[in-house]
């Protein structure tokens, strides 16, 4: 859905280009929220609408410069995932292996 939205819009849809703006804003205004309450170095974002790239990410940055709280001047790093729609995958298949609390099991570590 998130997919179809962002191909109308880049389509020339004004319709939807305006809910796709109005839904960057909303995502922008609740990461920074989370920047103010946990002061990241980074935000990391994944999935399918990571792949969407300077579509998502340019406005998605311009929109946290206007609304970000940046005491010493420099904004939070916003970050497209490496692993891409894989990311909950990865992280799911991690979660199954054992702690790597000893060296016996110390190579299951991705």
């Amino acid at each position: 859905m998130t997919r179809d939205l962002a191909d109308a819009a880049q389509q020339g849809d004004a319709t939807a280009q305006a809910v796709w703006d109005e839904s960057v804003h909303a995502l922008a205004a609740h990461l920074a929220g989370l920047i103010c309450a946990l002061d990241p170095e980074i935000i990391v974002i994944g999935g399918g609408i990571a792949e969407l790239d300077d579509f998502l990410f340019v406005p998605l940055r311009a929109a946290l410069a206007d609304m970000e709280w940046r005491p010493h001047g420099q904004g939070v790093e916003i970050r497209k995932a490496a692993l891409g729609n894989w990311a909950g995958a990865y992280g799911a298949a991690f979660n199954t292996l054992p702690p790597a609390t000893t060296t016996e099991n110390s190579d299951c570590i991705i």
